[in-house]
């Protein structure tokens, strides 16, 4: 009896110490500040080097502008709840999608129509 509740105590332990590495982590999205920094350095990445349009790139740009914007209010009341932080976390998983799919159209290959005309 003594050795299961020790056990049982050292594994209760082990999850106890385990929760405070996994809060800033939720489902493996990581900080949601180093995805915001992620994400605003793939737009700036897809402007470089020309894989994002004018127009592309200021609706991205946009996004992510709506996004910070809603996390400094979400944080202004007093935090991020596990709801808000996975509203968040779903509306960058959204813009990550967002620019993968803008730098990787048609529109920005050098084959075929590309701004207005043919190449």
């Amino acid at each position: 009896m003594k050795r299961i509740f020790a056990t049982s105590l050292i594994a209760l332990s082990a999850v106890l110490i385990s929760l405070p590495a996994n809060a800033q982590g939720f489902r493996g999205y990581g900080n949601i500040n180093s995805r915001q920094a992620q994400l605003q350095a793939r737009i700036n990445n897809g402007i470089s080097s020309r894989r994002l349009s004018r127009s592309e790139a200021a609706k991205l740009q946009y996004k992510m502008n709506r996004i910070g914007n809603l996390e400094s209010r979400m944080r202004a009341s007093g935090g991020l709840s596990f709801r808000e932080r996975n509203n968040l976390n779903r509306q960058l998983a959204s813009l990550r999608n967002e620019i993968n799919r803008d730098m990787n159209d048609f529109e920005r290959r050098r084959i075929g129509f590309f701004e207005r005309y043919w190449r």
